[in-house]
């Protein structure tokens, strides 16, 4: 659990560095001073002046922030009474508004630079995933909440194969499942198999309030032959090998594992009589008999299919990376409008807290299944992380660096500066706004862990 948190901290620091670095950037660029360069908030453990700029390592790892000369010099002109905002030699409102805006947008900008390196860096990688075939069952005929789900009412059947999706190849179920999540709303055109025959129909993913995402309702068709038997299990202890089919249960006929699971799941059978195919074609019978224990599992693993992606050469890496993160930043921005289309905000929103669990959570997995796998993970986590940070940032709310961006803007358009007491109210608001948004993401990161 300790490097779990360690890992999400490490990782969620170099988002907030990339991003203030960003701005101190620009600012050294532009002659602003840079008071303070700071990783976290709250009290300084650490402190070293060079130059004009002292650099801190602060006590509350979740944020961080680059202090420049006269950000708040709104305040002294209003305690003076004094009509405009001053305009000391190297603070930021001593610069023109266009340069004002290249500093407040540089932060953002690097978060997108460092999530384009991440995506290129993950497609140098390679790297084998494992799916099931683009064959698929109705989940409305084994859970009723899934009734009158698109896949149902469009006349999807069970054991119908996707061959395409809006004219585009699809070749196992991760990529229809991919497809379909990212568009939640949309009229889709599905080319199918059905016993042979080729068909076409159109449906509407239907939007998941929790997630954000797509849905239609349906699971992956997975056929019932044996992976792997595990060690000491029951499906071992009765004879059961890789390679053996099963095709019938207590006298039910299966062809397709979620029904050998609704079997298994149901508490009231106490015992299996097995009928299967071996590898070699010969018809076999055997039994699992479960104990009162309550233990459900007899430790088979499925077939599924092993899809290898190939590390790209360097070009090709940095296109994928580059077309990786458009198509990411896209499908951000989606996710951002959907907030206001009846998505449920309170299981959608994370806050720093849970970010930095779920960064230290999957990092963790990732390298504990192999040093590229967890390189693999960790960059497309900081890749989306990086895309939400400069999307959220640049938003036009005050304190954000996109307020910035609108009161630059509005000055340099009316070609007045924007006067002390206009510029307090609107970080006023803005201050309220940030702070309501910071106790309802931690009211929510705490509501999960205590779920």
């Amino acid at each position: 659990m300790l490097l779990k948190i360690i890992l999400g901290i490490l990782g969620l620091g170099i988002v907030v560095f990339i991003h203030e670095l960003g701005h101190f950037t620009a600012a050294k660029i532009f002659k602003v001073k840079v008071l303070s360069f700071s990783i976290g908030w709250g009290p300084v453990l650490l402190r070293k002046k060079i130059g004009t700029t002292e650099y801190r390592l602060s006590a509350i790892p979740l944020g961080g922030y680059c202090g420049m000369e006269g950000e708040t010099a709104y305040q002294k002109a209003l305690e003076e009474n004094l009509p405009e905002i001053p305009l000391e030699e190297g603070s930021l409102y001593s610069v023109n508004p266009m340069k004002r805006i290249l500093i407040a947008v540089a932060g953002p900008l690097f978060n997108l630079l460092f999530a384009a390196i991440a995506l290129v860096i993950y497609s140098s990688i390679p790297y084998t995933y494992y799916t099931t075939p683009a064959q698929v069952i109705l989940a409305s005929e084994y859970d009723s909440q899934y009734e009158n789900f698109p896949a149902e009412t469009s006349g999807l059947k069970t054991g119908d194969i996707i061959k395409k999706i809006d004219g585009k190849n699809v070749s196992n179920f991760d990529e229809i499942t991919k497809f379909i999540s990212i568009n939640p709303g949309k009229e889709l055109k599905l080319e199918i198999e059905r016993n042979g025959q080729a068909m076409e129909l159109t449906l509407i993913p239907k939007l998941n309030p929790e997630t954000g995402t797509g849905e239609i309702g349906v699971y992956p068709y997975i056929k019932p032959v044996i992976r792997d038997v595990g060690h000491d299990s029951k499906a071992m202890k009765s004879g059961l090998k890789t390679g053996d089919k099963i095709i019938e249960i207590n006298g039910i006929p299966v062809e397709n594992t979620l029904q050998i699971n609704k079997i298994i799941g149901n508490p009231d059978i106490d015992s299996l009589k097995i009928k299967y195919l071996t590898a070699g074609n010969s018809e076999k019978d055997t039994t699992i008999n479960f104990d009162s224990s309550g233990e459900r599992k007899i430790g088979i693993t499925w077939e599924y299919i092993a899809v290898t992606e190939k590390s790209q050469g360097f070009f090709d890496s940095i296109y994928k990376g580059i077309k990786g993160t458009i198509q990411m930043t896209a499908l951000t921005i989606k996710s951002f409008g959907l907030l206001f289309k009846g998505i449920d905000i309170t299981k959608a929103v994370s806050g720093p807290l849970r970010i930095t669990y779920m960064l230290g959570e999957v990092t963790s997995a990732g390298f504990s299944a192999g040093i590229s796998q967890g390189i693999l993970v960790l960059m497309n986590f900081l890749a989306i992380i990086n895309i939400s940070l400069f999307i959220m940032n640049l938003l036009p709310i005050p304190v954000l660096d996109g307020g910035l961006v609108l009161l630059s803007l509005i000055e340099l358009i009316s070609r007045k500066r924007i006067k002390p007491k206009f510029m307090y109210y609107f970080q006023t608001v803005g201050a309220v706004i940030i702070l309501m948004l910071i106790i309802f993401a931690f009211w929510m990161d705490i509501s999960f862990f205590v779920k």
